[in-house]
């Protein structure tokens, strides 16, 4: 009763509530999937076929935003001025052209193909993730029986499995609505199973992460038989079996890194996971490498800050409190005034930024 008085509470403010008992299911199942697909068993199988080994891979454009350093967000196409006719609304459109990884897309439709692959297949987890935390937002994930702890079991999933892109999407776009509007009554039951393996992850993940980058660029044996760890939930297994055979890969830190594919999971990779093709540069390689990581520990920071109320929607919250009826002042870190007084007007009314995304970590 309760659920459905609770669900009934959304429908009135949202119109599409009703449909939320039928989407969140097939939206559970839609998130394991594609983490399933980054698992070990299919992922091995898809790199194994040259007709599905670019599906894993990190697409031109998403290489492009994150190895240029021009501020150009695409890439140009040979003969024009335009933009590549690959973005995320015209996913359809044919142009040729080259990209960044170096393929010219007039050369024929096998390229464009497996870009189209690769965007469509990022887009889908972003949208997946997106309807969870609006499933979140609207109440309606809490409401649905059940529904929350099956959400929460299917983000965790083959998390080890997943590249840091990935992760970080996860984070902002399901994970931060998730907690953050998650009703008090029900704190004990649904948020242990997500934030107990995914804060855990992500803190052991970002560790070794920035490990690789202070210490030993090249993957070698050394760094990896110090970072690794005891437990079948961490990296230590997986790690110091590849010691021997990443330490004597001479001088190619690419050869390294493809040589860790099948035997270190893609969380505990200097690559952080990423796939990139055999024609990015190497420079082009560390940026995007380096950009992920920063991303991820950019993100992470910013959800922690607004799970924390430290920024966003809640901090405000708290800040203008005006306390008990009765109470004398209200102080909220070293911020204090008389119970009655006028709220403290907010720094981020009127402007542009939403209170998810509060302070960019």
């Amino acid at each position: 009763e309760a659920a459905a008085a609770a669900l009934a509470a959304a429908a009135a403010a949202s119109p599409l509530t009703d449909l939320w008992p039928a989407v969140l299911p097939n939206c559970v199942v839609l998130v394991q999937s594609l983490h399933g697909v980054w698992g070990a068993e299919c992922s091995q199988q898809l790199r194994a076929s040259p007709a599905t080994a670019h599906v894993l891979g990190m697409s031109d454009q998403e290489v492009h935003l994150r190895s240029n350093l021009s501020g150009v967000t695409q890439p140009k196409v040979a003969g024009g001025d335009g933009a590549a006719g690959l973005g995320a609304a015209g996913m359809d459109s044919g142009h040729g052209g080259s990209n960044s990884s170096g393929h010219e897309e007039g050369g024929g439709e096998g390229v464009q193909l497996e870009e189209m692959r690769r965007r469509w297949l990022n887009e889908l987890r972003t949208l997946s993730y997106a309807l969870i935390g609006t499933a979140a937002a609207q109440g309606a994930l809490f409401a649905v029986p059940g529904a929350a702890s099956a959400v929460a079991a299917a983000l965790v999933s083959e998390l080890e499995h997943m590249e840091h892109r990935h992760l970080s999407l996860l984070l902002k776009h399901a994970a931060e609505p998730f907690v953050l509007h998650c009703p008090p009554p029900l704190y004990d039951q649904v948020l242990p199973p997500l934030l107990g393996p995914l804060l855990g992850h992500t803190l052991q993940r970002l560790s070794l992460a920035w490990h690789h980058f202070q210490n030993d660029p090249d993957l070698g044996a050394a760094a990896l038989t110090a970072t690794a760890s005891s437990g079948s939930g961490g990296p230590g297994g997986a790690l110091a079996a590849a010691a021997g055979s990443v330490g004597g890969v001479g001088g190619s830190r690419r050869a390294a890194e493809e040589a860790q594919y099948h035997t270190v999971a893609a969380a505990w990779r200097r690559d952080g996971g990423a796939v990139l093709e055999a024609t990015v540069s190497d420079a082009d390689r560390d940026l995007v490498i380096d950009k992920t990581r920063r991303e991820l520990t950019r993100t992470c920071v910013s959800v922690l800050g607004v799970w924390l109320a430290l920024t966003g929607d809640l901090a405000r919250a708290f800040i203008n409190y005006d306390g008990p009826a009765g109470a004398n002042d209200c102080v909220l870190g070293g911020v204090g005034r008389a119970h009655g007084q006028a709220p403290l007007a907010s720094p981020f009314q009127g402007s542009s930024h939403s209170g998810g995304g509060g302070g960019g970590g």
